[in-house]
């Protein structure tokens, strides 16, 4: 099955905490915590829309291309994208250049390993910085979403191997990255990575070994279905 575009926005705080979003029980990726994100729709013009647009429809947090400044929609008063540029950023969606990423810097692209199945994504993963930390308290869960989080680079991943947190091999690669290096370095190696896993080795708990390319390889360990563990060792 040709997999099906996607995309998803990093958004880091100053303090560089990382927003996440958990999964409800049921549907895609449950009870898995996940970067805003989703596919891509026929209306979007662009990956970085359809990133930017899932944003502001599962967080509420409205980012302007053009000035990269953001705001958080309570409630979700104006519930379509396009209208809320102009609602709360006085931003015609007809003003915006969406051509090389509107700006906004490449994290990777992934695309779903033909062993997970049928439902298959590629996946172009984007970062922003956000101007604020904004508070996520006022947040109450919906069917995309049972709860945001800001989370450090460094705790998420130690969440994650004491079985805490659950991620994906994207989300534990990215923030691998952020944490083991600055910013800038880590923008500059994931920036032109097209990561499509090949299989090495599988053994019978579940662990596959795979290569990601350009001198690259990620243990990754499936329990029903869930990631369990990542391994993976930058080599920049």
């Amino acid at each position: 099955m040709t997999p099906r575009l996607s995309a998803s926005l990093v958004v880091v705080s100053p303090a560089r905490k990382v927003l996440f979003m958990l999964r409800p029980s049921r549907g895609s990726f449950r009870n898995t915590y996940v970067f805003p994100g989703g596919a891509q729709d026929a209306d979007d013009v662009s990956s970085v829309h359809c990133a930017l647009r899932e944003t502001y429809e599962e967080t509420g947090i409205l980012i302007d291309p053009n000035t990269k400044k953001s705001v958080l929609v309570k409630g979700f008063a104006e519930t379509d994208y396009k209208r809320a540029l102009k609602t709360y950023m006085n931003r015609n969606f007809s003003d915006i250049d969406w051509s090389h990423g509107a700006g906004f810097p490449r994290a990777s692209q992934w695309t779903t390993p033909v062993e997970a199945g049928n439902k298959r994504f590629t996946t172009q993963f984007f970062l922003y910085n956000s101007p604020e930390e904004f508070d996520l308290s006022w947040f109450r869960k919906s069917s995309e979403a049972e709860a945001l989080l800001w989370i450090s680079p460094a705790e998420a991943l130690a969440e994650f191997e004491e079985g805490r947190f659950t991620m994906f091999p994207p989300q534990a690669y990215i923030m691998t990255l952020l944490k083991h290096f600055s910013q800038e370095k880590a923008l500059e190696h994931m920036k032109d990575r097209v990561i499509v896993p090949k299989v090495i080795s599988q053994q019978d708990d579940g662990t596959i070994h795979y290569d990601w390319g350009q001198n690259e390889e990620g243990l990754v360990q499936f329990v029903k279905g869930q990631c369990v563990s990542v391994k993976y060792q930058p080599k920049l």
